[in-house]
């Protein structure tokens, strides 16, 4: 990680001067890493990545992003035209962010890749991007049969889900701490861990005829546990499924 300062002083006489660190370097997945460039400025809270094709994947703890050291500083991140992938846990544990705006180019998007960022409430696609689109702050594919991610710090504590959807992605929901209620006017699968540590949902109005496919109750982790309405002429056919680990109860 490389870094300047920039000392921004004051036109007024007597204010004094206030000091901005500017950190950056690169994070491309070539072997250099110079096809992407990051730049972090503290005094505004923005991080932005710029250049061309792919960012470097990362793990957790063992290969963290080069801005991990800096990230409390991270409010705003602005991923510019160009960019084509956002790297695996990217975004891992920057609890003062607030906001992602996601470029044109972007064509891939891990299910980690902002993991634990309890004050993320919006994602924002630009609306040329083939692949990627937002509704409410929410990330969904293109056409919104996928939900990728719902922001941990969403305000939302009832949300209802586009007729579009067919399915939740893995961690979608993760981490949320505001959601209560979540409407699903459709659905066809959820993938695991979609709920995982979202423990303010008490609520969930399933009104798909036929039970979404889950592969077991992991959709949740055990300190989740919602009660499941659905409809009451398939709620015989929802406890023949996974679904029957669940709290079932007919809708009205």
């Amino acid at each position: 990680m490389k870094r300047f300062l920039i000392f921004f002083f004051a036109a007024v006489l007597g204010v004094g001067s206030v000091r901005a660190e500017v950190y950056y370097g690169n994070c491309g997945i070539q072997k250099t890493g110079f096809n992407v460039r990051w730049l972090l400025d503290t005094d505004t809270g923005l991080l932005t990545l710029e250049g061309y094709g792919a960012m470097q994947n990362y793990m957790y703890i063992t290969d963290e992003a080069p801005w991990f050291e800096v990230r409390m500083y991270i409010k705003h991140v602005k991923v510019m035209d160009g960019v084509t992938t956002i790297g695996t846990w990217a975004f891992n544990q920057c609890f003062y962010l607030e906001d992602i705006t996601l470029g044109k180019d972007i064509c891939k998007v891990p299910t980690d890749f902002c993991g634990n960022d309890i004050r993320l409430q919006t994602i924002k696609v630009d609306k040329n991007n083939k692949h990627f689109s937002a509704k409410d702050g929410i990330l969904y594919d293109k056409k919104r049969t996928v939900l990728l991610h719902f922001p941990a710090g969403h305000p939302a504590k009832e949300y209802t889900l586009p007729r579009s959807l067919e399915t939740i992605a893995a961690f979608a929901f993760s981490c949320n701490q505001n959601l209560e209620t979540l409407n699903i006017p459709s659905l066809k699968s959820i993938e695991g861990h979609a709920f995982s540590n979202c423990n303010s949902l008490k609520r969930i109005n399933c009104y798909a005829q036929v039970p979404p496919a889950i592969a077991d109750r992991n959709i949740f982790d055990i300190r989740v546990n919602p009660t499941v309405y659905v409809p009451a002429k398939s709620i015989e056919q929802y406890k023949a499924t996974p679904w029957k680990l669940m709290l079932l109860k007919p809708l009205k």
